[in-house]
């Protein structure tokens, strides 16, 4: 996203700065604050978020996967909701949201930050996580005995499919406009997609 953020500023004639906001339940009153401009990182366009910031444009789209140990207990995703199930989920994310709403038998333990969500379950302290695809496989790689559920083609199950799109404070349609022509070309391009296999697909 750093690259579509410098990209974008080339295009402004402006100067990017990137702030690193380490809690994800932070990100959106950082840019309701007016400490930043906009929100590059692709936060899933919900309509409840829809009430208090614009997102003029969808990047990416992420697909939630169920990460789990490979030789754990939750072998299905209807093995989840269960009162001796303790599920992990980084705070304030959609995946917290989809993890109580939908598994409500379940312990669901809100920790700030995806990658300490994955380590929960990586160190045995949690049973499952729920997590964008992309981190999931690259943490795979990194950590042998983890694993995502499958369904009965071995595929990973996809549990949600959410739009993640550049936010920006209400109340500047031309900046909104901007943002909607200036993806729609680069989409248009090629760019944006030559992006995402640069940096998501493997």
């Amino acid at each position: 996203f750093a690259e579509v953020g410098q990209l974008m500023a080339e295009d402004l004639g402006v100067e990017a700065e990137f702030i690193d906001v380490p809690e994800w339940a932070s990100v959106i009153p950082t840019l309701v604050s007016g400490k930043a401009d906009l929100i590059i990182a692709a936060p899933s366009a919900t309509p409840e978020r829809a009430l208090t910031i614009d997102f003029p444009a969808i990047l990416v789209y992420y697909d939630a996967t169920v990460m789990v140990p490979k030789d754990g207990d939750i072998q299905t995703i209807e093995d989840l909701n269960s009162p001796g199930v303790t599920i992990s989920v980084n705070e304030g994310s959609t995946q917290h949201f989809y993890a109580l709403t939908n598994y409500p038998d379940a312990n669901i333990n809100a920790i700030p930050g995806a990658l300490e969500a994955r380590l929960e379950v990586a160190s045995g302290r949690a049973d499952a996580t729920f997590q964008d695809s992309y981190q999931s496989f690259k943490f795979m790689q990194e950590y042998d005995g983890m694993d995502v559920l499958r369904d009965e083609n071995g595929d990973p199950l996809v549990v949600s499919r959410e739009p993640g799109s550049i936010a920006i404070r209400q109340g500047d349609p031309r900046f909104y406009n901007w943002l909607n022509n200036w993806v729609r070309w680069y989409r248009e391009q090629g760019v944006l997609d030559g992006m995402y296999d640069k940096w998501m697909d493997p």
